[in-house]
């Protein structure tokens, strides 16, 4: 999937090594992104999954209500809808605060 393709808005998994990374994203809920998206940084022992599934429940808890209330402040958003040729790592957008 290129990039340019996904649909304004739309959060993209991160299922890194897995079959689903770089999916559109069916919505936001803090434990499946939790095991889903963030799994690759679990500390990997099993005793502690249940640690890392909690902090990482609330460390996308926290990220999505910053990233909510950012939104709400934004007014316009612009950007290219496609993207050729992309030899550069940065993307231009234009905000404008309310």
């Amino acid at each position: 999937m290129i990039l340019a393709d996904v649909p304004r808005g739309q959060f993209l998994t991160r299922g890194i090594g897995g079959k689903d990374n770089y999916q559109l994203c069916d919505g936001q809920i803090d434990h499946k992104c939790a095991s889903g998206c963030y799994r690759v940084y679990y500390s990997g022992k099993k005793e502690e999954e249940a640690s890392d599934s909690s902090q990482w429940i609330f460390w996308v808890n926290r990220r999505m209500a910053e990233t909510k209330a950012i939104i709400e402040k934004v007014q316009l958003f612009i950007a290219p809808q496609t993207i050729y040729g992309s030899d550069s790592s940065m993307i231009l957008v234009y905000l404008r605060i309310k």
